[in-house]
């Protein structure tokens, strides 16, 4: 009798569900792949995010995520819902966003901006100042 130890049968496991469920692409991303991030003001403490792509997969989806908000630990993921991209691999997506921080201190900061390309498995990513985050006095 042969004894499976379990670190051969989680393992295992990992690998029939890999089977089940693919592999993310390895595949480079196509020369241009790439985002381009801004801010346009709206009410005091309160923004619009715009992300804007390029050379992702036409008509696929995309999901957007955001990294380094003030306040906000962790990655936070964009509200949606997001538009297909159009048929020259170009994306353009636009958020409403409030102010998180009353600390002047998170302005010198970096939000960090990704926009996965569902289609390909591939990841865009950009960064832009905190500025906005931070609520006027």
């Amino acid at each position: 009798m042969m004894k499976i130890g379990r670190a051969s049968f989680f393992a295992g496991a990992a690998i029939f569900l890999l089977g089940l469920t693919g592999c993310p692409s390895t595949s480079p991303p196509p020369p241009g792949f790439a985002i381009s991030v801004f801010t346009k003001p709206l009410n005091p403490g309160f923004f619009e995010l715009h992300v804007n792509g390029t050379n992702f997969t036409p008509g696929g989806s995309v999901t957007v995520s955001y990294a380094n908000i003030p306040n906000r630990p962790g990655s936070t993921p964009g509200s949606g819902p997001f538009p297909l991209v159009q048929s020259d691999g170009t994306i353009m997506y636009a958020e409403a966003m409030h102010c998180t921080s009353n600390d002047p201190r998170d302005a010198s900061g970096s939000v960090f901006v990704n926009m996965k390309d569902l289609a390909s498995g591939n990841f865009a990513s950009a960064n832009t100042p905190a500025t906005p985050w931070v609520c006027p006095l």
